[in-house]
């Protein structure tokens, strides 16, 4: 019964992890030796700081291809669920 509850908190889960900017950038700003790095904050470091802007909005776009896959499977998922309960 906890199945359906469990994969949608994986989901979404997963795509509020990639939102981390805020946290990431403040405490370590990637990190020493890159160790706390993530795509948001390695697309601002290329864009901001070393002015890559290329760069950074292909890593955004690259981001922003993947959130979008997870997003249609979560919403395939979420329409799927309450079509089988009618």
């Amino acid at each position: 019964m906890l199945k359906p509850t469990i994969q949608s908190l994986l989901i979404l889960g997963f795509i509020y992890t990639f939102k981390v900017f805020d946290l990431v950038y403040v405490m370590t700003s990637g990190g020493p030796v890159n160790a706390t790095q993530m795509m948001s904050t390695y697309s601002y470091k290329q864009s901001f700081e070393l002015f890559k802007y290329s760069d950074g909005a292909a890593i955004a776009n690259v981001l922003l291809v993947i959130l979008m896959v997870f997003a249609i499977i979560y919403v395939k998922y979420a329409y799927w669920e309450e079509a089988a309960e009618k």
